[in-house]
């Protein structure tokens, strides 16, 4: 039986790590792009040690080109890709008025461009195998934007366009393109976010986690393995007749219904 092979971006840590995680112990052959070396090899050490196949290449999904490097290693090395999952890049904390030129377009390149950079090198590699899955992982700031989150509000809402689009136009060669969006999540990332918004608020960041946990009717913010039941659901047989879609885990604390 071919072993499938998943390309994570953001896969040396938190959500992206966690999903890693959970399709190598499917027999998933994993391979994770990031730029800190140091901390994908220790990925890669803790996913080989539950029994898992890994291995990391160095990329930057800021740059094109080492996008297609890597994706065209991992294709000598396994012959085949069959699972793309977008999960680089974050935002800071702040309105209109507090964010920077700089800051815009430093984040843009890295969540927004860099999902767009990724899956435009990894469709190709996606035809060769027959098809297979391109899950973005976004946000649900991008269905409820926030004030304090305008950079990840509005990257969010294009990435949800950009995945409903990209959708129709592979269908056609059985590729399935979906989005999770996470809310508040237990990560290194979202710990480094409360702490910027207690400096800003002078709100102690137990208090914040708190009320944000109060926001969802179950009592809690989601944990890496809620988002990566999800990863695992949308490239199984389950979701056959799922594309273009975006599911939200985020404990019902988005109030919409769209």
């Amino acid at each position: 039986m071919v072993k499938k092979v998943a390309i994570i971006s953001g896969g040396s840590g938190g959500i992206g790590k966690t999903i890693a995680k959970s399709y190598a112990k499917l027999g998933i052959n994993v391979v994770l792009l990031a730029r800190n070396e140091g901390r994908l090899k220790e990925a890669v050490k803790e996913i080989k040690s539950e029994g898992g196949s890994a291995k990391y290449v160095i990329a930057d999904v800021t740059n094109a080109s080492t996008l297609q490097k890597a994706i065209n290693e991992v294709f000598d090395d396994f012959g085949r890709v069959d699972i793309v999952v977008n999960c680089a890049g974050g935002g800071p904390v702040g309105g209109i008025l507090d964010i920077t030129d700089e800051q815009w377009n430093e984040n843009i390149s890295i969540k927004q461009q860099g999902y767009v950079r990724l899956t435009r090198e990894a469709i190709p590699y996606l035809i060769k195998s027959g098809g297979g899955h391109i899950i973005n992982i976004i946000g649900v700031f991008g269905k409820q934007p926030h004030p304090d989150f305008i950079i990840g509000s509005m990257t969010n809402a294009a990435l949800l366009a950009f995945t409903k689009a990209v959708s129709e136009e592979v269908a056609k060669f059985n590729i399935y393109v979906n989005a999770i969006n996470p809310g508040a999540t237990d990560t290194e990332l979202w710990q480094n976010t409360v702490g910027e918004m207690a400096a800003k608020s002078s709100i102690p960041a137990d208090i914040i986690n708190k009320n944000i946990s109060e926001l969802s009717p179950l009592g809690r913010i989601a944990n890496p393995d809620d988002i990566a039941k999800v990863a695992e659901f949308l490239i199984s047989d389950n979701a056959k007749f799922i594309t273009g879609s975006s599911i939200n885990v985020d404990g019902g604390a988005y109030r919409g219904i769209a």
